[in-house]
């Protein structure tokens, strides 16, 4: 995990009076709506599974169902208020 961390969210301090110490950077770039899409998906599956595995059924709707529907909403919000 470490090696991680240095490859991807450090870089080399410009001052050479530091020795080129690492430092802490936050390149998270943008948010791609695609990822939270999967990564809900990959979650639901979990879920589905634990359920099946225990026998244990949930009462409360699905989170990934309640994911879309909401991201749907906040879509429509968005071009409703471009459309303005």
């Amino acid at each position: 995990m470490w090696h991680y961390v240095a490859k991807y969210n450090l870089q080399y301090c410009e001052n050479p009076l530091h020795r080129f110490h690492m430092i802490p950077i936050n390149d998270f770039g943008s948010i791609e709506l695609e990822y939270m899409y999967q990564v809900a998906e990959w979650v639901d599956d979990t879920f589905k599974l634990f359920d099946k595995n225990t026998g244990i059924k949930a009462e409360s709707p699905s989170a990934y169902k309640l994911l879309i529907n909401e991201i749907d909403n906040l879509l429509k919000q968005m071009s409703n208020a471009e459309e303005r």
